[in-house]
């Protein structure tokens, strides 16, 4: 598909995330995942993501995949909330996921770059908001992981959002 559309007649690109936000608009999930069913706990006493974790990422991956990056940082704050008060291991799959979340606000936060360089984003005072709540959940998470010694899960996030500027 990136081919086809790297590739194709000029426009190809433009018409396709026309109709991919179009898409993604209309057949949007109401169902949506309590923040308390992303993570559970093994029986070995591990904690890992759920399949509500899983889904939930991949609904803010194809919002900020197609442009929608502000659209998708609601979602990831949620993940972000979610994961305070958990502690990891070094090495854990815990630790892991996390990271997986890390680079997807990464990803998210350079979605956001670009509807802001394409002047995609229809209500600045919104994106705004979103960016606050994200660093806020960050700064929580920080101070959370800080509190009982264990390693910063969304260090690239932190920096990534304080250099995005509105």
């Amino acid at each position: 598909m990136r081919s086809l559309l790297a590739t194709g007649p000029a426009g190809t690109s433009a018409a396709f995330t026309k109709i991919a936000r179009t898409r993604v608009k209309e057949t949007t999930p109401k169902k949506t995942y309590a923040p308390y069913s992303f993570f559970t706990t093994t029986p070995a006493g591990s904690v890992i993501g759920t399949k509500s974790l899983s889904d939930h990422l991949a609904r803010a991956r194809s919002l900020y995949g197609i442009g929608f990056g502000f659209e998708s940082l609601a979602l990831l704050v949620l993940v972000i909330k979610a994961s305070l008060g958990l502690q990891w291991e070094i090495d854990s799959e815990l630790e892991d996921t996390l990271a997986i979340v890390d680079g997807d606000i990464s990803q998210a936060l350079q979605s956001c770059r670009e509807q802001l360089v394409n002047e995609l984003v229809a209500d600045l005072d919104v994106a705004r908001m979103e960016l606050r709540n994200l660093r806020a959940a960050l700064m929580e998470s920080k101070v959370d992981s800080e509190s009982w010694g264990g390693d910063f899960a969304f260090e690239r996030s932190l920096m990534s959002v304080d250099v995005l500027k509105l």
